[in-house]
């Protein structure tokens, strides 16, 4: 069962909600799948871990471009890697700023564009 919370004509499910959150953030932790993408598109800087090798692989592509701070793989995550990001994070604004833009140029921010353009050529296609 999905989970939702109401509010005004719109229900958010818990990824939404997740989303709408980030928007206040100065940074996030997050792990390395659609948040991380959200994050970048909003340019949340984010500090990130993996739970699979798919999402591994992400995080260091996303990170090798500057948009984000990978620090491996949840399940041999240290917190003291955790804390010891998170305090460099809060105490250095301009190193948020980098990683934030960074985030910001590697997204488009264009799907649902492109999504909506892919569909009316499909329909435009059928007979």
């Amino acid at each position: 069962m999905r989970r939702t919370m109401r509010i005004p004509a719109v229900a958010l499910g818990p990824a939404l909600v997740a989303v709408a959150a980030l928007a206040g953030c100065d940074a996030a932790f997050v792990t390395a799948g659609t948040l991380l993408h959200e994050c970048c598109a909003m340019g949340v800087p984010a500090i990130t871990a993996s739970v699979n090798e798919t999402q591994q692989r992400e995080a260091e592509a996303i990170a090798a471009q500057g948009a984000c701070w990978n620090i491996g793989a949840l399940d041999q995550l240290d917190t003291n890697t955790l804390q010891e990001a998170c305090e460099v994070l809060s105490a250095k604004p301009d190193f948020r700023s980098q990683i934030s833009q960074a985030a910001r140029d590697l997204i488009d921010r264009k799907g649902r564009q492109r999504v909506a353009l892919a569909i009316l050529g499909n329909l435009r296609k059928k007979p």
